[in-house]
């Protein structure tokens, strides 16, 4: 803001200085404080037409690319874990994704979830309550159950294809185990009528 350039945030700056840096040294686009202003509305276009993509996706509509991704400043997203990731996608509130923070924190988890489903038990599955609910997994919110959710992770062989369906019946499985059963109410003995 001090050269008069506005809308760089600390969501975009990398994103600005990587379009400065495709220039490659060829300045002719870069002249003046308004080519530089048109550089950032350029960014911030891109960035929110990605998000617009990326919230909005219900598996359905237009699905995001890893271009889509790079565009919105999201790292981490690759041709071998973009299936899964749009899986996940697809499966959540636009509440949920509708911000740069929440995708990132999103395919953070869906990372380190791939990580600890390698089919040994090897204790490597540590995710908290705040990644499971960065997947769309609101019910996972004790203790107790992320425990649970991490100790059947850990030793689960899952391919990327079967992650998101075997997690969403695991974490529909670990939230009934964890359920208080509310006793039924005892049985009302009438009072004998007087005689």
């Amino acid at each position: 803001s001090l050269l008069g350039v506005s809308g760089v945030t600390a969501e975009n700056l990398s994103l600005v200085l990587g379009a400065i840096t495709a220039l490659n040294g060829n300045t002719n686009g870069l002249n003046s404080f308004a080519d530089l202003q048109g550089i950032v509305n350029t960014v911030r276009a891109n960035q929110e037409s990605a998000l617009t993509i990326i919230k909005n996706y219900d598996g359905t509509n237009t699905v995001p690319t890893t271009l889509t991704f790079v565009a919105l400043g999201v790292s981490g997203v690759d041709y071998r874990n973009i299936a899964l990731v749009n899986q996940y996608l697809a499966s959540m509130s636009v509440a949920q994704t509708d911000s740069r923070a929440e995708v990132q924190a999103l395919v953070d988890a869906v990372l380190k979830i791939l990580v600890c489903a390698d089919g040994i038990a090897n204790q490597n599955c540590d995710l908290t309550g705040e990644e499971y609910r960065a997947m769309g997994y609101t019910d996972i919110d004790t203790n107790e159950e992320i425990e649970a959710m991490n100790a059947e992770m850990d030793v689960l062989d899952l391919s990327p294809a079967d992650l998101h369906n075997v997690t969403a019946q695991l974490v529909i499985d670990i939230t009934q185990r964890f359920t208080p059963v509310t006793p039924a109410p005892a049985p009302v003995t009438p009072s004998p009528a007087p005689v």
